[in-house]
């Protein structure tokens, strides 16, 4: 199949698929909420991960511990986001 063909079944397949959502959205407006469209939507965030305070030992390990916990917490923030939540 050439890329033209492949264009123009595409093309068709798009117009059916708008020719049948502005079918839908007629319907709905005039019939209720349609069962096809979500009358709700969910959104999950994620909880922020607490830190342990660092309980001030001069334990090496303890320590350690901490800073990798930290480094975990703060994966994918900003330096100033990461600053701001440990602090």
């Amino acid at each position: 199949m050439t890329t033209e063909a492949q264009l123009k079944q595409l093309s068709d397949k798009l117009s059916a698929l708008e020719q049948q959502l502005q079918g839908r959205t007629g319907a709905s407006s005039s019939a209720g909420a349609s069962s096809a469209a979500p009358s709700q939507i969910t959104v999950k965030v994620p909880r922020e991960r607490k830190l342990r305070q660092s309980e001030g030992s001069q334990d090496d390990h303890a320590i350690q511990e901490w800073i990798l916990d930290a480094e975990r917490a703060t994966t994918g923030h900003t330096d100033a986001d990461a600053v701001d939540f440990l602090m």
